[in-house]
Formats: C-alpha cells, structure tokens, sequence
C-alpha cells in the first residue's frame, strides 16, 4: 500500500512529464537520503544535471503557511514544494522570491542555473477525498458556525443541527472527520479543537475550491453608492468589510453576499453586468440570523477573513492578519 507522499509523487512526475513535453529531457523521482526530504527531483537536459530535493504539502494555503514560508526562506530557496494545491498569494510569493513548486491541479515552476520552466495548464479540480467530510460543502458551512460561535461546540447535535441548518448525521459524519484529522478531541467530557489557526486555513482554502464557486453570481458595476443602498438580508465582505470593522483599508473591490433573489439586488441597486466591475454579487449559504454583525452590515468574520486572504493583494493580507490576531486569537480562549 502506497502512503499518501508516494502517491503525491507519482502524480508529480506524471505532470512532470506531461508539461515538460521534450524527448531529449530526463525526469527521474528517487529517494533522498535525508530524512527531511520526500524524495529528490533528477532531470538532466543538453548534457546538464540538476537536483531539486522535495518537500510534500497537501496544500499551500492561508496567512500561517505564508508566514512560515517566509521564515524558512532562504532554506526553500534549493527545493522543490510539491502540494495539491498552492493559493493564489502563495503562488506569487514562490514566483517572486524563485522557489520551485509543483501544483498538482497542473503549475510547474522550476528555477536552477540555467534551467527554467513556468507552466500554467488547465487546472485540475482536487479530488474530494484529499478533504474529507469536515471540507466538503456542508462541513465547510458547518465549521463556519463552529469556529465563530463559542459554545456551540458543546451543545447537543440537535442544537447544533438547528443554529447551522445541517442534518444530524452530517454533524457526526464531520465530527468524526475532525477527529481523524486530529483537529478535535475530548477532554473531561467536553469536546475541544486543537489546532484552530490550522483548522482555519483549511477551511479558507476548502471554502475557495468546494464552495465560494458555486455561490458566485456574478461581477457588476453600480451607477450609484452601493455602501448607501445596502438591501435587506446583504452583506459586505472583504475590503468593504475590513473598512467597516475599522482595519484601516480604503475599499476599491465591492463583495456583497445576499439572501434575497439574484434580480431583486440588481433592481435595488441598479447593477450593470460587467467582467470589470468593482462589484462581486454571491449567495448567501449559511443561517445569517446568528451572524448579526456590526450595523448588521458584513458578513461573519471567518468570511471576511478569507475574502481578504484569497485576493490577490498583500494589503488585504496584512489586514486579514491583523482581523485573525484582534478577533480570532480572542475568540480561541472563549471555546
């Protein structure tokens, strides 16, 4: 039985092959003798040779793995980062500062001397089973209430069932999930999460790939001040968030998720069509009754927090650090 590294590898030198289409290359994944490598990349092409030792991430994703990235930089510098999947920011950042990295869905970048290869094919979707229950539509909806709601955790999944409007066995089926991940476990009868900032970047990149595509609606542009004419049961997120909840951030992207009908927003806000509009429209997917924020204006703060992070700049970034440390970090040690 092949562990899952092994199985990451074999994908690697399959893409490998495929995106480096060149019969005069040779591609070879062996073992490495060190045992904080995964393996080692061998490709020798016009009589040169060259090593890339490899380090395996299911996913590059979130503030922390950015963070850590960035301490660990010039040790990264010699290596290749193979993972299912490598966020946006984290992508820029590797092409900036010249690390190799394979994104199984199908980017290749390597950087060694004289060789260099920047593929961008057709991204793959990642299997579902690289998740798990716990990061599939409904246990990404389900984190959302229980990483922001203190106490619900600890309630009976019949409470829980009807705060986050998910079945029963869903709720088992996730908690279970959790369980094998090692990201929930119980202590004097009380359940608690271990790793909650872990738990948390798992959860902005599972929301981005499994669930935020399906709510998109759509990109506009408003003749009018949409901050003035905020319908019922909508709510901002991202930068106009970050700009409600007092991060100092000058707003220019406009993300709104509503409840109501897809036509009613568009009539009350007199929305235009348009791929370079400064206005994101998504569905609403979670029991916004809960969520009551600041002037009931945005939307909960995980949403915010991954709106920021899954943009493309690092001022959003930095602000999302700066939510994750004020609310996050405080809401921690009340569950």
């Amino acid at each position: 039985m092949k562990f899952k590294h092994d199985i990451l590898l074999d994908k690697a030198i399959n893409l490998l092959k495929k995106l480096i289409d060149n019969d005069n290359v040779i591609i070879e994944i062996t073992r490495s003798s060190d045992r904080d490598e995964d393996g080692l990349l061998f490709i020798s092409l016009q009589n040169k040779k060259y090593y890339f030792p490899i380090k395996v991430k299911s996913i590059l994703a979130g503030n922390a793995v950015l963070t850590n990235l960035r301490s660990r930089l010039s040790n990264l510098r010699s290596k290749l980062l193979i993972s299912e999947y490598v966020s946006p920011q984290i992508e820029e950042f590797l092409y900036k500062n010249n690390i190799s990295f394979i994104d199984l869905r199908g980017i290749l970048f390597l950087q060694q001397d004289s060789l260099f290869f920047k593929v961008k094919s057709n991204l793959q979707p990642i299997e579902a089973k690289a998740y798990g229950s716990a990061f599939q539509p409904a246990g990404i909806k389900l984190l959302l209430h229980l990483l922001t709601q203190p106490g619900l955790l600890n309630v009976s999944f019949r409470e829980i069932s009807q705060i986050a409007e998910i079945s029963m066995g869903t709720i088992s089926n996730v908690f279970k999930d959790l369980k094998k991940k090692g990201f929930l476990y119980q202590r004097n009868g009380k359940r608690i999460i271990r790793n909650r900032q872990g738990l948390i970047e798992m959860w902005v990149s599972s929301y981005n790939l499994k669930l935020r595509p399906s709510c998109f609606i759509g990109k506009y542009k408003a003749s009018i001040d949409i901050k003035t004419h905020l319908p019922p049961q909508t709510y901002f997120s991202g930068e106009v968030a970050a700009e409600i909840l007092d991060l100092d951030l000058k707003s220019q992207i406009k993300i709104l998720y509503t409840g109501l009908p897809e036509i009613e927003v568009i009539k009350k806000n007199n929305l235009i069509p348009s791929d370079q509009g400064d206005i994101e429209l998504l569905k609403i997917f979670w029991n916004h009754k809960p969520f009551l924020t600041k002037e009931n204006m945005t939307v909960p703060l995980l949403i915010v927090y991954a709106d920021l992070m899954l943009s493309d700049s690092s001022r959003n970034h930095e602000k999302a650090g700066e939510l994750y440390e004020k609310h996050f970090l405080n809401l921690s040690r009340k569950i």
